[in-house]
Formats: C-alpha cells, structure tokens, sequence
C-alpha cells in the first residue's frame, strides 16, 4: 500500500512539473519524442530496434511541433527581454482601484515644486531617534539633509513632540509600536507633506531590522493618516530595505500588494510614485512577473 502511495506521489509531482514546464519546451521536447519514435520500434523493455521504414506521420508531426516551439519562441513577446532599466526609468506602473502605483529610478530627494497633495514617506526606527537622519546614504537622510540640512537637530524635537501630541504609546522598552506613522508640522511641511513611518525596530543581538509585518502595517498607517489630509500623492523610497536589511526585491513586492490592498479600502490616495535608486536596479527581479 505504502510503495501504491510513493508511486502516486511520484507520479502527481511529474504531472505538475510538466504543466508548469514553458509551453516552448513542452512543443519542442514532444516534437523531438515524435521524430525519435519515428525511426524506431519498441518490444518489451530492453528491444529497441530502428524501423526499415520511417512513420511519416509520426515524423511530421514531431517536426511541426518542433518548428512550432521555435517560432514561439521567437515571435511571443517574452518579459526576459524586457530592458530592465529602461522600464524602470519610464516607470513600471500598476493600477489598483483609484490608485495608480509607478515604480521607477530616481533620488527621493529630488523634489522641485511645492505640492500641498503630496507627501514624501521616510522611514525611521521604532525610537524614532535615528542615525538615518543624517546618513546620506539612506532614503531618509538623503531628503532631510537635502531639504532642512540647517534643522537636524529641530527636525528630531519636532519628531519626539509630534509623537506626544498624537498621544502614540511607548513599548516597554521606550520604542513606538512598529507602524507608528507621523505627519510632521511647518516647517516641514514644504515643498511637500513629510511623513515619518516607523519600519525598523532594533533587536538584541541583530541590531535594526525590518519583517514584512512591519512594512505592511506602516502601509496601513500611511493610507489611515493621511484619509482626512487631503494627501492625494505618496512619494517614498522601499522601505524596509536599506537599514532594514530586508531583500530589496522582496520589500517593493510587500509594498504592491499592500497598496494593491489598502487601495480598494481608502479611495484618497490616486498617486503614488516608490522610488528606486539607480545602484539598486539590479538587485529587482520577481518584481516585473507582476
């Protein structure tokens, strides 16, 4: 009974490789089958002899699989020739509801007009006092420094008091729950909204990290703050990634299907634009089976 279940499990795993096998493969590899069997003859298991006489229609068959495969395998578009970075500098784009999603290269500091529908989304540590701040390298850093350079001390005040106002309850430990989302007043306010969303919670022995939880849940908090601000556009860097030290590709595929589901809950938000650095681009791979 035991070998009868071993043989069907065995046999149900082959079915399932060959349905999921590309269909070029399946033309091609059952077009050469065809054309073998054509010249041959099998008795038994162990005669096998060639044939005096070809199976034309066998052959035929086998040949017209065969040049089918290939000439699918030319003419269909397939997405491995897709320029990567070229989709990417003119913007991949995925529409959900009212919320139209553009994945694209660029620096999410550059930000030339003031826009009082939009907002940039920064990510920051579960304290909400973080070194980002003034790193450069990161999505954070890279827009304070670029935009209030002359307030990093302020900018810090003004996170800590934001957070009292809103009335946001400590862990234990002294952090924020993950997903702890701030808009931040005037100054800040210009040339766009700028919101903090706490993504990273630092752990003992692993140091600042980022889970899918928290990615989805600060995507929650970013749809739920800003539903009464009239915020109709998000600017935001992969959060999650980064200091995160989540895999890049992994997080920007969390955060399209977050939007893809918080959007048909909240109606407010019509744009928002994830920005992709250049150096990163080739680290996205899953992303564009989407």
């Amino acid at each position: 009974m035991q070998k009868i279940l071993n043989d069907l499990k065995e046999t149900a795993r082959h079915v399932v490789v060959f349905f999921n096998t590309p269909i070029t493969n399946l033309l091609v590899g059952s077009g050469v089958l065809l054309l073998f069997c054509s010249f041959i003859q099998i008795e038994g298991y162990k005669k096998i002899f060639f044939l005096d006489q070809t199976r034309w229609l066998m052959f035929i068959c086998g040949f017209i699989l065969i040049m089918g495969g290939v000439l699918l395998y030319i003419f269909v578009p397939r997405r491995r020739k897709i320029n990567k970075k070229v989709l990417l500098t003119t913007g991949m784009q995925f529409k959900t509801g009212s919320t139209l999603t553009r994945v694209q290269i660029g620096r999410i500091q550059d930000v030339k007009i003031c826009d009082r529908s939009a907002a940039v989304i920064l990510p920051v540590n579960s304290s909400f006092v973080d070194d980002c701040i003034t790193d450069k390298r990161s999505a954070t850093g890279a827009y304070i420094t670029e935009h209030f350079a002359d307030k990093i001390e302020d900018i810090k005040h003004t996170i800590k008091k934001s957070a009292q106002l809103q009335d946001l309850c400590r862990n234990d430990n002294g952090t924020y729950p993950i997903g702890s989302t701030l808009i931040l007043p005037s100054p800040y306010d210009s040339p766009i909204y700028t919101i903090v969303t706490a993504s990273t919670q630092r752990k003992e022995k692993a140091g600042i990290k980022a889970d899918p939880s928290n990615i989805c849940e600060c995507m929650r908090q970013i749809f739920l703050i800003t539903s009464d601000k009239k915020i109709s556009n998000l600017r935001m860097p992969i959060i999650g990634s980064g200091h995160g030290g989540m895999d890049i590709d992994s997080a920007l595929i969390l955060i399209v299907l977050t939007i893809k589901h918080y959007s048909r809950h909240y109606h407010h938000i019509k744009n928002i634009d994830i920005i992709v650095a250049e150096k990163d681009t080739d680290k996205l791979k899953d992303i564009y089976n989407f």
